[in-house]
């Protein structure tokens, strides 16, 4: 009976595997190199209370275009749907955002970076840094050819 399971068990992994990678194949990182910043909510946003408090689960994030946002929902399997742009700092301590803030260029020199959960491509390496600031997980630079750069 345990070697059943134990079978069972890789094969449900090997497929688990197999399909992430079959997503990854599917979905393409080929946006248009331009800043269109986008706010996007992940999980569900009716869960927050009416004092503004994210619900449990809820997620945002800020991407530099609709593409990217679209590339993100496809290669993670996280459906991420467009809200108000103010959502994504509104969400920040006031402390923190008034700290981390600071006005980028804008100019499209795009990098990659790693959280060690996932592979991201930045607008330039300033957003990268306000990001850092920002987030709780720290990214790292990784090479461009990992982000499909």
């Amino acid at each position: 009976m345990k070697f059943a399971v134990t079978v069972l068990l890789v094969i449900t992994l090997s497929l688990a595997k197999a399909e992430q990678a079959n997503r990854s194949e599917r979905c393409t990182n080929a946006c248009p190199k331009h800043l269109d910043p986008v706010c996007a909510v992940s999980g569900d946003e009716s869960a927050a209370t009416e004092s503004g408090a994210v619900g449990e689960g809820v997620v945002y994030r800020y991407f530099h275009n609709d593409c990217l946002r679209r590339y993100a929902s496809c290669s993670t399997g996280t459906v991420w749907r467009i809200t108000s742009l103010s959502l994504c700092l509104k969400h920040v301590d006031p402390l923190v955002r008034e700290q981390c803030l600071r006005p980028c260029p804008f100019i499209y020199e795009p990098i990659c970076a790693s959280n060690g959960k996932t592979k991201e491509i930045f607008g330039n390496s300033c957003i990268l840094e306000v990001e850092n600031c920002l987030s709780v997980d720290a990214w790292t630079l990784i090479d461009d050819s990992d982000c499909g750069l």
